[in-house]
């Protein structure tokens, strides 16, 4: 949807005729010894984001925690992933974008 959504803001002319989830399906998979336990342990932590219209609900959720995605003690480190578990496995990241009807029962 986000990435609908991304694609209309652009001037496409797209049409949702179905929306087959209630609420989006994306979350943030930590790794336990990441110590992340809730958003205020984002800080400081590199945190795997998914592109192509997935960034949106991220950036805005950042931007409401009033987290800066620039890095930093105070800030998140934004890594650029692909649509798999390799940065939680490879411990690239404290957190990655996961789908609950996929990647997150990869993890």
């Amino acid at each position: 949807m986000a990435a609908g959504l991304a694609a209309r803001e652009r001037g496409v002319a797209l049409v949702n005729i179905a929306q087959p989830f209630k609420q989006s399906g994306l979350l943030l998979t930590c790794l336990k010894e990441a110590g992340v336990e809730t958003t205020a342990d984002f800080p400081g932590k590199t945190l795997g984001v998914w592109f192509f219209g997935n960034e949106y609900p991220f950036y805005a959720r950042m931007a409401k925690l009033g987290l800066s995605t620039e890095g930093g003690a105070e800030g998140v480190e934004v890594l650029k992933q692909a649509f798999n578990v390799d940065p939680l496995i490879q411990k690239q990241a404290a957190c990655i974008s996961t789908m609950t009807y996929n990647e997150y029962g990869q993890c």
